[in-house]
């Protein structure tokens, strides 16, 4: 073959080449990366939370003793994550369907500032409901011992991440 053949055969190349460069799709897609953040504060709330129970039970403790320390623990998480909703309930199936001194909901209003709401419980049975708000109802089932259902909610941006134990 003559040179005047092979550099035609080397353009007709890069020239097919360009082409398909040119003429390639790229999907591209942006996500945010996973956000494991809720579930290591409920784990880490709910250890803290066990020990105090633990720790009230052993001492035998009065109720109010015991919500009181797990008041004060919870108000420092709240107070530690500000973007973070904290809801809690605590006791034996007869106190969780009686005390509401026992559940508090450590919520954040439209102006982005801590309140302090009580928690709206409806009960079928064994199973109590905790409806945070009209779209945010959690189920838990509860049993004969001492109780304690936490729910950790996490706005970011538009995203809202929830965590239960």
């Amino acid at each position: 073959m003559n040179k005047r053949g092979q550099f035609y055969l080397i353009a007709a190349l890069v020239i097919i080449l360009l082409l398909l460069a040119v003429t390639e799709i790229y999907n591209n897609t942006t996500s945010t990366t996973e956000n494991n953040r809720a579930e290591n504060l409920v784990r880490e709330i709910s250890f803290e939370a066990n020990q105090i129970i633990d720790n009230g039970v052993f001492k035998n403790l009065p109720k109010q003793n015991i919500s009181a320390n797990l008041n004060f623990t919870l108000a420092f998480y709240a107070s530690k994550n500000p973007d973070t909703e904290i809801a809690f309930v605590y006791g034996n199936s007869s106190e969780i369907k009686s005390t509401p001194l026992l559940s508090d909901y450590y919520s954040i209003n439209s102006s982005n500032q801590r309140i302090l709401k009580t928690l709206n419980l409806t009960f079928n049975m064994d199973v109590a409901t905790l409806k945070l708000d009209e779209n945010d109802t959690y189920n838990f089932n509860i049993t004969d011992g001492q109780n304690f259902f936490l729910v950790t909610k996490i706005r970011r941006g538009d995203e809202r991440i929830t965590a239960t134990n």
